[in-house]
């Protein structure tokens, strides 16, 4: 019996506190919001916190519109080699043909897309260091991807490639 006793008392002392306190509170708020200095500088910082909360942010535009655009306009010209290289270089013109890669280069693309959207200043050293060279030597090294394909000469220095549409990658 002694514990219910215990309990009861405790729960009444710190209701009588709660509403002591409550009441102590509310008043010295009250008190607060009287005064026009503090009720006009309240208005303010909750005016602000209230655009704060119910402001919309967007995402930027992305920078490029697909995995073929990226491709085309950031792997081929930053993975470049001379053209003689070219024919060392383990890359296949028709890369889209290529599941793996497709699959490797749609993941890239939406990494520098999320990573841009949140550091658009310094996300380029993170993508590149943790991301693109990655994935990128999976797809060109000696056991990689395209180990079997070979790009002849041409007379542009990107990675060479053909028109292709947007692949779907795989899953």
């Amino acid at each position: 019996m002694e514990p219910m006793i215990h309990q009861s008392v405790s729960d009444f002392v710190k209701q009588t506190i709660a509403t002591a306190i409550g009441d102590t509170v509310l008043e010295a708020v009250n008190a607060k919001l009287e005064d026009p200095d503090f009720s006009d500088e309240f208005e303010m910082i909750v005016g602000s916190e209230i655009e704060k909360l119910t402001t919309i942010t967007t995402a930027p535009e992305p920078q490029f519109k697909s995995v073929v655009e990226f491709v085309d306009r950031f792997i081929r010209p930053m993975y470049a080699t001379t053209r003689s290289g070219q024919d060392r270089v383990n890359w296949s013109r028709k890369w889209y043909t290529h599941p793996e890669a497709v699959t490797r280069l749609n993941a890239l693309w939406r990494t520098y897309e999320h990573l841009r959207s949140r550091d658009e200043d310094g996300f380029l050293e993170e993508f590149l260091r943790v991301h693109a060279d990655y994935h990128m030597r999976q797809i060109m090294s000696e056991d990689g991807v395209f180990a079997q394909c070979s790009a002849r000469d041409t007379a542009s220095v990107p990675l060479p490639a053909e028109p292709a549409h947007s692949p779907t990658p795989t899953q």
